[in-house]
């Protein structure tokens, strides 16, 4: 799979909060706190507290995920 902008999910712990709001390997994370995601060094910038709003690319379709 060719991505030209965001972070493909290797993997996902199944007990963390991540795998409880629905992300799956696989996925492209574009955004990150509506903050453009180009690579794994963007995430730790863009990361908030508790909550976090990622925009996702799955299976040619975008959508937002909440993960606390």
């Amino acid at each position: 799979q060719s991505v030209d902008r965001g972070v493909v999910v290797a993997g996902v712990d199944r007990a963390s909060p991540a795998a409880e709001a629905g992300l799956r390997a696989g996925d492209v994370i574009l955004e990150l706190n509506r903050k453009r995601i180009d690579r794994v060094e963007d995430l730790g910038k863009a990361a908030g507290g508790e909550r976090n709003l990622i925009l996702l690319s799955r299976g040619g379709h975008s959508l937002y995920m909440l993960v606390e």
